[in-house]
């Protein structure tokens, strides 16, 4: 897979005009992706929705398309790529690609979730369960999780890069602070991740333990 982010050719505009996507820096990104279990994704495709229908006057449905954003996440990023070329700016990346991956991670990481229950073959027949089994350890199936998350925040911050590079704000400066709301959000996940750490610890000296018994 690859989507390259090239700034070949990046005219910042001189005129400010409303913004047609939502400009974040990536590293607020994928902070918040990560400390919020993944749940940013969804705010960040409805700000991306609002602003554009607020700019273009194009009739869409942000809150639909914020609750499954990864099945609208093309369509955004068709009009980026639009928007980009319309402002006589080449960027070089892959739209298409980029879904593909996001899609398998999601389903991926869908099975991973659902391997744990008996309906699973089922509902996602046999070669998936297969593959869930193969990661039937607790510890196993957090590193691969982990992974997962790690080249879904690379897509994330790669779409980003592309958003803030056609709105001409390629650091997303604008958008790079932490506010009190979103560290709110985010003591969540902070929690989460705090107590999965700590279980898996214990459970790897308790394991431990017992091996010198």
């Amino acid at each position: 897979m690859s989507a390259i982010a090239s700034e070949i050719g990046y005219k910042p505009s001189e005129t400010k005009r409303e913004p047609m996507f939502f400009v974040v820096s990536v590293k607020k990104l994928i902070v918040m992706h990560f400390f919020t279990l993944g749940l940013y994704l969804n705010y960040w495709s409805y700000r991306n929705w609002v602003a554009y229908r607020q700019s273009s006057g194009e009739k869409v449905n942000p809150l639909l398309r914020a609750v499954f954003p990864v099945l609208f996440l093309y369509p955004l990023l068709a009009r980026v790529d639009r928007q980009i070329k319309a402002q006589g700016q080449r960027y070089e990346w892959s739209p298409v690609m980029l879904v593909m991956g996001f899609v398998l991670i999601t389903l991926l990481s869908f099975s991973l979730d659902l391997g744990q229950y008996e309906w699973t073959e089922e509902l996602l027949g046999q070669v998936i369960v297969d593959l869930v089994v193969v990661f039937d350890d607790t510890l196993t199936v957090m590193i691969v999780a982990l992974l997962l998350i790690a080249v879904q925040l690379w897509l994330a911050s790669t779409i980003q890069r592309a958003i803030n590079f056609a709105e001409g704000d390629r650091l997303g400066a604008q958008n790079s602070s932490f506010t009190l709301l979103n560290w709110a959000w985010m003591a969540i996940g902070i929690l989460y991740w705090l107590l999965t750490v700590g279980s898996i610890i214990i459970w790897l000296i308790l394991s431990w333990t017992i091996s010198q018994h």
